[in-house]
């Protein structure tokens, strides 16, 4: 019973937070528009995002509620497109694994490939289609912001995919999947903190 009082302190703490962070404040309102302002120019998007959602959200009827609405739904409209374009092409699978540890997968193997357009994301194994999935877009995260790197699939699983740089690579030549979690049959999403399926992928076309 001890062990569970931290983890569910830490539960009740991020629902507090997630309620709380919705009240009209406009002193708080001013501030998250401040620093989603400050991490545009940084470029960090994901932080812009987050706390120009939160802004919106902390004033929906506002002037600045209204501006930070306007500017965050900008932004995930560009990061979209731009991770769309980018991840378009034929991928071989290189390294399966978590936080725990990856397994590296024979580079010369072309048996477990992605090809990716601008609709559909496209599995093979051994030169055979297994599975096909619609890219569409997670429309909420754990917090309640739309995102602009995860797809739901069609067996309700949210995965995220980014281009990162790995080991040697500088040319946004590698692929990066994480398992973030799943929607229950009722709609509620769940979320995957720790042990997540990873995958890292290359590019060959």
């Amino acid at each position: 019973m001890k062990k569970l009082l931290p983890i569910m302190f830490l539960f009740f703490s991020l629902n507090f937070y997630a309620q709380e962070s919705w009240k009209p404040n406009r002193e708080v309102q001013k501030t998250t528009f401040d620093k989603a302002l400050n991490a545009l120019e940084k470029s960090e998007y994901k932080e812009t995002m987050r706390h120009f959602y939160y802004a919106y959200k902390m004033g929906i009827d506002t002037e600045l509620g209204k501006l930070a609405l306007a500017k965050f739904d900008s932004i995930l409209t560009i990061e979209k497109t731009k991770l769309l374009k980018g991840i378009q092409g034929t991928w071989i699978l290189n390294e399966v694994g978590s936080n725990w540890g990856f397994e590296k997968i024979n580079s010369d193997s072309e048996e477990k490939q992605l090809v990716i357009n601008q609709d559909l994301i496209s599995f093979y194994e051994n030169g055979k289609l297994i599975k096909k999935e619609e890219i569409k877009f997670t429309e909420a995260t754990y917090f309640g912001v739309p995102s602009y790197t995860t797809f739901d699939y069609s067996d309700r699983q949210i995965w995220n995919y980014e281009l990162k740089d790995r080991k040697h690579n500088k040319n946004e030549n590698v692929l990066h999947l994480k398992n973030e979690g799943y929607f229950r049959e009722n709609g509620v999403r769940t979320e995957i903190s720790c042990g997540n399926t990873e995958m890292y992928y290359e590019r060959i076309k």
